[in-house]
């Protein structure tokens, strides 16, 4: 796996990191021990978000995950987030296994690109 942990110029923004905070607390909430990892892809990865960039987040789960059902379970939280901070907050969840595995050339960029996210 080639995500990345590094520190992205634009989660320096207050109300970007406020927002991944929430959510990391929020999923942890949720899902307990089970909480998902977070991974940015997408024009915040590259540091090239704008004003209209919406954030791109892999939900990274341990098990296998039926993704529209997990989508449904974070819908409350993201559309809270959304609201609050004003940022369109775009999930996929997605296994560990498939992430790992899938070679389309969309999961190769999110590979290459992706950061991993801590809160905080």
């Amino acid at each position: 796996m080639n995500t990345q942990t590094r520190t992205l110029r634009q989660l320096e923004d207050g109300s970007v990191r406020l927002a991944l905070d929430e959510l990391e607390a929020g999923l942890q909430e949720l899902y307990g021990s089970h909480s998902p990892g977070l991974v940015i892809y997408g024009s915040y990865a590259r540091d090239e978000a704008t004003e209209e960039s919406d954030l791109d987040l892999l939900l990274l789960y341990p098990y296998p995950v039926n993704a529209s059902r997990e989508i449904a379970r974070v819908v409350p939280l993201l559309a809270e987030l959304n609201l609050r901070y004003g940022l369109l907050v775009s999930v996929l969840p997605v296994s560990e296994h498939d992430y790992r595995e899938r070679q389309s050339p969309f999961w190769r960029n999110v590979r290459q690109e992706g950061v991993a996210i801590h809160a905080g």
